[in-house]
């Protein structure tokens, strides 16, 4: 059974808002605020209302710009920072204070510097525990909701990646997530990628768990450097076999060398290789070993269709080889 302790926000106000403030917006076209404003107003097609925040401007492409999240006279439902890591926690906190629901943080220079980082994001907890605000970040691309034409991130590749789909995407690092959103060129679909970066508040498990219940999303795909918090993972995984919803995974991060790499990119834990293949085995969980098998496992699925009135289960044979492989199968509803 599911621990009643193990609580899982609504994420709705995140990944499809009805109000954005953009902190940090520019009218540079290099820079990250200038970038993430051309990916909200030219290459997206949101219908809310767009705020800008910038010390220094007036207005910014005709757009009015306050000087500080203070000036708002309401909160939106979500923040875009896009300023220095010495400005991140005043800004979090002015936000929360505010009334804001989600903020992402793109900036890095935290938990993955070392301690004085990691310093820095328990204020960000701190930050969480008295606001409510929940946190998405910091040291992360963004989020891309493609089904929505949406995208709340700073990268350039936005504007080439929205295909939609029924795949949803739930990363820590931003590296795999986007060699599967590559695959859209293979005519693989994908509806929402979540990238979480250094993971300070909201985590990969609470993407899962949104996408289980996302009626736009079928198959769920997650790529892993660690588990940061096994109950809560185990809980999201079995909430979306309950919702029928499989989910295909690769874990980072097996070798000496990709421990490594996980633990300089966002600080977390690479974990047993053993241990989270024996984990994802008991919850149903599709491991695969490269991105191919990722693309692939994950775009039959998606093609694979019940038959009416039918739903979908896993089941292992006791003839099943050391790495187990599940067969999906079809009952009556």
């Amino acid at each position: 059974m599911t621990n009643p302790a193990i609580w899982f926000s609504d994420l709705s106000r995140l990944v499809n808002p009805n109000s954005i403030v953009l902190v940090g917006a520019s009218e540079k076209p290099d820079s990250i605020g200038g970038r993430t404003l051309e990916n909200l107003t030219t290459f997206s097609e949101f219908k809310g209302e767009l705020l800008l925040v910038n010390p220094g401007r007036t207005e910014i492409h005709g757009r009015p710009c306050v000087a500080s999240v203070k000036d708002l006279k309401q909160a939106p439902d979500l923040a875009i920072l896009a300023v220095r890591a010495d400005m991140v926690i005043e800004t979090l906190r002015d936000c929360g204070e505010l009334g804001v629901k989600f903020a992402i943080v793109f900036t890095s220079g935290f938990g993955e510097t070392g301690e004085d980082g990691r310093a820095v994001e328990a204020e960000m907890r701190e930050i969480v525990a008295s606001t409510g605000m929940r946190i998405y970040g910091p040291n992360c691309p963004g989020l891309n909701n493609m089904n929505a034409r949406l995208g709340l991130t700073f990268s350039p590749a936005w504007r080439i990646d929205r295909r939609p789909g029924p795949i949803g995407v739930a990363t820590q690092g931003g590296g795999l997530g986007r060699s599967f959103i590559q695959a859209m060129d293979r005519g693989v679909g994908v509806g929402l990628w979540c990238s979480g970066g250094n993971e300070v508040d909201l985590e990969v498990s609470d993407y899962i768990h949104y996408m289980a219940d996302a009626p736009d999303i079928e198959v769920i795909v997650t790529t892993l450097e660690g588990v940061r918090n096994g109950p809560r993972f185990m809980a999201a995984a079995l909430h979306a076999a309950r919702r029928g919803k499989p989910i295909v995974a690769i874990k980072v991060g097996k070798s000496e060398y990709g421990a490594k790499a996980a633990q300089s990119h966002t600080a977390a834990i690479a974990g047993s290789a053993e241990i989270n293949s024996a984990v994802f085995s008991q919850l149903g969980i599709i491991e695969v070993d490269d991105i191919d098998e990722l693309i692939d496992v994950a775009s039959l699925l998606a093609r694979r269709k019940p038959r009416a009135r039918n739903s979908l289960r896993c089941t292992a044979s006791r003839a099943a080889p050391p790495r187990w492989r599940p067969t999906w199968s079809a009952w009556p509803a």
